[in-house]
């Protein structure tokens, strides 16, 4: 198994809830450009979805809503989720889960209608590989939606205090654990090297013009369940803990003003097989 960026092996039953309500939070404030994802594929029952890297299960949830007469697997490397989601799903009747890994998917080729990830790719070190997984199991015409960040494309203004050495300090950690800001840029190519056919995109970035700033305040704060003094950032060195709390009390600030813009870059890239 590739170790990726994203593992909640090390993570106590205290982190592992408070992780879960921020995948959630980003589900909830996201759900128009979820669902503008979801109409941009233009399919009509489709016979298998797979939700490839499920996380909490709310796109799978989602998935299964708004394509009833479909049949929705949410896949997650990541064992903990899978249990919890079978318990909290357990009504949708059209849903199920499975635990497996994106390179090496338990389903026959030439079996799966659509495939659906959210915010995977950027974890992935070879998301090439993840692709040409992707690429066997759909069916002939079948589809491909990548919903995922390019950090390029964020915008906060006016800047909040010691913003470059925030930026400096992500990039920094990012890199260390291979965690790909930029994965959204990528993604056109990725899938035409991989003989995809169709290739789209759609801009799904949460922005202050159409999402309510109540709701990207309550994004921000989910962000802020680490303690600064032990934060991955702050081991970097090139930011302190200070500093750290100081630039999330200013960029909630500055998120709060109404004639401030905030663009939280999201790209959503389609194609078929």
């Amino acid at each position: 198994m590739v170790h990726d960026s994203y593992d909640t092996t090390y993570f106590d039953k205290k982190l592992f809830i408070q992780e879960s309500e921020r995948l959630s939070e980003s589900v909830r404030i996201n759900k128009v450009g979820i669902l503008n994802s979801f109409n941009f594929l233009r399919m009509e029952n489709p016979s298998l979805i797979l939700d490839l890297g499920c996380g909490t299960g709310e796109i799978s949830l989602a998935l299964a809503r708004f394509f009833p007469n479909s049949r929705v697997i949410g896949l997650d490397r990541e064992n903990r989720f899978i249990t919890e989601n079978m318990r909290k799903y357990s009504d949708q009747k059209n849903l199920t889960f499975v635990q497996s890994d994106c390179y090496s998917l338990p389903f026959e080729s030439n079996s799966i209608d659509l495939c659906y990830s959210r915010f995977l790719f950027q974890h992935l070190r070879t998301p090439d590989l993840a692709i040409a997984e992707i690429f066997r199991v759909l069916k002939p015409k079948g589809k491909i939606g990548i919903f995922d960040i390019d950090k390029k494309i964020d915008i906060i203004y006016p800047f909040p205090v010691h913003s470059k050495k925030f930026n400096t300090a992500e990039a920094f950690y990012k890199k260390l654990i291979r965690n790909d800001l930029y994965i959204g840029r990528k993604l056109i190519s990725l899938l035409l090297q991989s003989h995809f056919n169709n290739v789209a995109k759609l801009d799904v970035s949460i922005d202050s013009l159409n999402t309510n700033r109540t709701d990207i305040v309550r994004l921000i704060e989910s962000w802020n369940y680490l303690d600064f003094n032990s934060h991955p950032y702050v081991m970097t060195k090139r930011i302190t803990s200070v500093e750290l709390k100081e630039y999330f009390e200013d960029l909630l600030k500055v998120t709060k003003q109404t004639d401030s813009y905030i663009c939280f870059g999201l790209v959503f890239i389609t194609g078929s097989k």
